[in-house]
């Protein structure tokens, strides 16, 4: 094989190698986002967290703990000085996945306190994390 052979078929192997990696991004199918949480208040039937938009505006999240055994929701306790805040995750397209990243040390406040009244109990009866970002 001579020297230009062998340049050709570095090319040719570089130019797959680019393609295979182009074509694996495509079909990535995971997004995730991730965001500021200001609150997070606990409930019977899970959290409710309040988080920062790109506007710096609050939203409101709900997490209900039957995601945690359906492994919808992970629960990652710490106290790394970037706590609180969370990941969304979603799979081609749809939610997947939320990780709730919040201080152990229930004195922080990052954690909230709230009469707990039956009024918000309907809203942890949901299938999917809807939020505005």
């Amino acid at each position: 094989m001579n020297i230009f052979s062998k340049k050709k078929l570095l090319v040719l192997l570089i130019l797959v190698s680019a393609t295979s990696i182009l074509f694996a991004f495509e079909l990535s199918s995971l997004y995730v986002k991730t965001v500021y949480v200001s609150k997070v208040y606990t409930y019977d039937q899970g959290y409710k967290v309040l988080y920062v938009k790109q506007n710096l505006d609050i939203g409101t999240a709900y997490i209900p703990l039957k995601w945690v055994k359906e492994k919808k929701a992970i629960i990652v306790p710490g106290n790394d000085p970037l706590y609180p805040y969370m990941s969304i995750y979603w799979k081609e397209g749809q939610f997947y996945r939320v990780i709730l990243y919040i201080p152990d040390d229930p004195r922080n406040p990052a954690w909230g306190f709230t009469s707990k009244t039956d009024q918000e109990a309907d809203k942890f009866e949901i299938d999917t994390l809807e939020m505005e970002f």
